[in-house]
């Protein structure tokens, strides 16, 4: 059976902070004692919860006990409100820990192709998260990235904490990518008057 918990802050006034200028980029790692930075443990939910509130962070979670699974969510917005609210999700199962951001297209009429060529610059130069399109269920396009940890032998306050922040500061360059490339692209093709033909090119570099 799956459980839902939603964690607000209570001084937020009913509001997310995470919608209020709240950067993906704006997370510093944390002053601790060394053992408790340096000492590995498992990780657990219980963890990730932890890091997230004392970074004031407001997000859902649900657990699921019969899989050993915990996802959290969390949602971000530009401090100008100029560009759709980006989704964090952070998954975490016993031997992995996984992170996946979702952007909705600035259009909902964007052709698909332009986000796919889109996402395909950043993969050609990036190591991760991985970028790619999808199709929510009522049709509508979104930008997604995704990236994986492996933690069967357990991560220090330390380590889980690099991966969080390199989780987040990464997915936020992502996008910033995928903007620039978006708009980029779109003005390519509309001083042409051509639709793109070519899914393997790269018009960012």
């Amino acid at each position: 059976m799956t459980v839902w918990d939603k964690k607000r802050d209570e001084d937020a006034g009913g509001s997310d902070p995470n919608e209020e200028g709240k950067d993906m980029e704006d997370f510093q790692p944390q002053q601790e004692s060394f053992l408790d930075r340096h000492l590995v443990r498992q990780v657990t939910a219980q963890r990730i919860q932890t890091w997230l509130e004392d970074h004031q962070l407001s997000y859902g979670r649900w657990d699921d006990p019969e899989r050993d699974y915990s996802k959290f969510e969390m949602s971000f917005r530009d401090q100008a409100h100029q560009f759709p609210p980006i989704t964090v999700s952070i998954h975490l199962e016993p031997d992995a820990m996984a992170l996946r951001v979702i952007m909705f297209t600035p259009a909902p009429t964007m052709d698909r192709l332009i986000l796919d060529i889109a996402a395909n610059g950043w993969n050609s130069n990036e190591f991760w998260p991985t970028c790619y399109s999808i199709e929510d269920e009522d049709g509508s396009l979104l930008i997604a990235g995704s990236c994986t940890a492996l933690i069967g032998e357990g991560l220090s306050n330390s380590q889980l904490e690099e991966t969080l922040i390199s989780y987040l500061h990464s997915g936020s360059r992502m996008f910033k990518h995928i903007r620039e490339e978006i708009k980029q692209l779109e003005d390519i093709f509309s001083s042409e008057g051509e639709e793109p033909d070519n899914r393997g090119e790269n018009f960012g570099d």
